[in-house]
């Protein structure tokens, strides 16, 4: 046995070993979560938390109310069809539009009381 350790130019007393890693305290084998301690640290910090959320619940409601509409609306409810003839020499269709009678085939009442 001597010759064996003689020829790899190592004495018989060393002993070759692998390198361990440090262990890590925090570190599980298993690799499950904790609920129980994730639950206590959300408790812990709960007050901590809940303020985070009031104040950047209460900054985004403060610019939002601050700042002026931008969107402004408008809208006309048409009636009646539109024509593709614009001719205003014609009395005769400007005062039956004026003053509509029964035989237009127009309810303005009861568009009235849908528009309400």
């Amino acid at each position: 046995m001597d010759n064996l350790a003689s020829a790899n130019g190592a004495s018989p007393n060393v002993l070759a070993t692998t390198p361990q890693l440090p262990q890590m305290p925090w570190a599980k084998d298993d690799d499950e979560l904790d609920l129980a301690q994730l639950i206590t640290v959300l408790r812990r910090r709960s007050l901590m938390i809940t303020g985070v959320a009031a104040g950047v619940m209460g900054t985004v409601m403060f610019n939002t109310l601050r700042q002026e509409p931008v969107y402004e609306g408008n809208f006309e409810v048409l009636v009646e069809p539109v024509n593709a003839e614009d001719n205003l020499s014609d009395l005769s269709g400007l005062l039956a539009e004026a003053a509509p009678t029964k035989n237009s085939g127009l309810d303005y009442e009861t568009q009235v009381q849908v528009l309400r």
